[in-house]
């Protein structure tokens, strides 16, 4: 008996077998070849990734992944650059592109992908994330807390707000002074 399930749907892909989406080099047949092959691995839609960069090359990537037009493109994931700027919580994300939360920043983005940011992943320490968040959520953009070294009522904060998913959860986030594990001496 044969069993059709539904495909699986990726939030966060920044490229796939060796095409990176977040390269202005990336040409459209680079993303449908990528497509085929996330495809074949059972993932029938997903979010492009983009990472934190200048406007330009955001410009350049998102135009890129918008006029390849595949069905299998969801929509795009804003992985940044509203993010922490220390080393650590930021990750791979370019330092010099790290900025505060801002509502007409976003707002130039979508306008720059014709509107098609799903995603949106965040730290809710960077002055302006909550309003941000507010703002996104009301529009029906989903909000990702990640890069982040936000303390806890921060995080509340965020969740308060709308936030309702995490990327890369606990990756790189600092261990609080009184929490270390301790290492017994023998």
């Amino acid at each position: 008996m044969k069993v059709e399930l539904p495909g699986l749907f990726d939030l966060q892909v920044n490229g796939f077998a060796g095409v990176d989406f977040n390269s202005p080099a990336t040409t459209r047949a680079d993303v449908l070849r990528a497509i085929a092959r996330i495809q074949a691995t059972g993932v029938t839609r997903f979010l492009p990734t983009l990472i934190t960069s200048s406007s330009e090359r955001f410009s350049r990537c998102a135009t890129t992944l918008i006029q390849t037009n595949h069905p299998a493109i969801a929509g795009l994931h804003l992985e940044g650059p509203y993010i922490a700027a220390e080393d650590g919580p930021r990750g791979a994300h370019p330092r010099e592109h790290v900025a505060e939360a801002s509502v007409d920043d976003f707002a130039r983005r979508q306008e720059a992908t014709q509107g098609r940011i799903r995603l949106v992943t965040l730290a809710p320490e960077v002055p302006g994330a909550i309003p941000l968040i507010e703002y996104l959520v009301a529009r029906e953009v989903r909000v990702a807390i990640g890069h982040t070294a936000a303390t806890p009522e921060q995080i509340r904060a965020a969740v308060k707000a709308g936030a309702s998913l995490s990327t890369h959860l606990g990756n790189g986030c600092a261990t609080p002074q009184g929490n270390r594990p301790r290492r017994e001496i023998q």
